[in-house]
């Protein structure tokens, strides 16, 4: 993706989200990854009536056997297998997780 923006707009895309829905957003109630310092990242959540859910992940991940996710808007939902990341460029390494 070009663009954090681009990202977004992806993945709101891909779950199925229209600009005329009302988007519920739930922030701070689901872990997010490691950030490199200060409290442990925080992901904001939107979810559709169809059960779609978008993620923002604003540090990406790294996993223990070494593969790496940059910052993402992750989509999760009915017809998508696993997640789906849409990643933009950032300033953040996801390397530097804890």
């Amino acid at each position: 993706m070009g663009s954090e923006d681009e990202a977004r707009a992806a993945a709101f895309e891909r779950a199925g989200f229209s600009p005329d829905d009302v988007l519920e957003e739930t922030e701070g109630l689901h872990p997010g990854s490691q950030a490199p310092m200060g409290p442990r990242g925080e992901r904001t959540f939107w979810e559709h009536p169809d059960g779609a859910k978008v993620h923002h992940d604003p540090y990406g991940h790294r996993f223990p056997d070494g593969e790496v996710i940059p910052p993402h808007y992750g989509v999760e939902g009915p017809g998508i297998s696993g997640t789906a990341h849409y990643t933009y460029p950032s300033a953040h390494d996801p390397l530097m997780n804890r």
